[in-house]
């Protein structure tokens, strides 16, 4: 039920091509988003973009609206450098062959999210400090969360306790952090750690602010991002090094080997709210 959230139907003006490529899923739900999901539109548009489906559709209409609308759209900070391309293009007859629509939707995507789970906080402030005590755990390296979701209500709420420290492993910093403190690695990334494309030139980061990094594209391959792995059916070929930047392939790869070897080596294992969705079979 993501795009039926009223903060969400109320932000897709402000993302024109993800909104155009929603259409196909009002057109088969009586017009209505209420019980449509993240997992089954970010899969739908790595389905249309990716292997033999990428033939079946060239989107010539959807291609064209998105032009239209990228003409009347008012520039902001976070936009696809597309955008800025239509506002000076005055072509006539117009070529929409170039329009990478699925890249941009995407691009949107992303920029959605972090835009919906910006101001996640704890809503109980004492929840894991109760947690903590109650099940006597350690704040030290002994301690791991395994956290599959993007956004950083744990790291608030851990933020919450005045001694219990964390850092992420494998996540390249400048700020200074105890490697000896309570471990949080995050298979799926996170909107704090900024991606710096394109190779040879990639990075990823974090300066451990909380909040999601902004998301800048000046052309196709300069742009800074939010390092997230879209919730999508295809986790495995993303991750793969065929299909994926090498640093993007190195800093999963060390992660989810830091994860198996800590379940490995757990004594104990607690699971939070968590329901083995679709999308999870890899997981699981």
């Amino acid at each position: 039920g993501f795009f039926g959230h009223e903060f969400v139907k109320n932000r897709l003006k402000r993302y024109p091509a993800l909104d155009i490529m929603l259409e196909f899923f009002r057109g088969k739900n009586n017009r209505k988003l209420d019980d449509i999901s993240m997992e089954e539109v970010w899969t739908f548009l790595e389905f249309c973009s990716k292997g033999l489906y990428s033939n079946l559709n060239g989107f010539e209409k959807e291609k064209k609206e998105l032009r239209e609308r990228a003409k009347k759209s008012k520039p902001n900070d976070e936009e696809h450098c597309f955008y800025r391309i239509c506002r000076k293009d005055a072509t006539i007859p117009e070529n929409n062959d170039w329009i990478d629509l699925l890249l941009v939707s995407g691009w949107e995507f992303r920029t959605l999210a972090s835009d919906v789970y910006r101001d996640c906080k704890p809503a109980d402030k004492n929840v894991f400090k109760k947690f903590i005590e109650k099940f006597e755990l350690k704040k030290d390296k002994e301690t791991v969360f395994i956290n599959l979701n993007y956004d950083t209500t744990l790291e608030n709420a851990l933020d919450l306790i005045s001694d219990a420290k964390w850092f992420y492993p494998h996540v390249e910093t400048e700020s200074s952090r105890n490697e000896n403190c309570i471990k949080v690695l995050k298979p799926h990334g996170s909107l704090n750690w900024r991606f710096k494309g394109n190779e040879p030139y990639a990075s990823i980061t974090t300066d451990y602010r909380l909040e999601p990094v902004q998301n800048v594209c000046t052309t196709n391959n300069d742009f800074k991002q939010a390092t997230i792995i879209p919730p999508t059916q295809l986790k495995q070929e993303l991750n793969a090094s065929e299909t994926q930047t090498a640093s993007i392939n190195n800093l999963f790869s060390k992660i989810w080997k830091s994860m198996a070897d800590a379940l490995f080596e757990a004594e104990r294992v607690f699971t939070i709210g968590y329901s083995f969705p679709s999308t999870d079979h890899h997981f699981r």
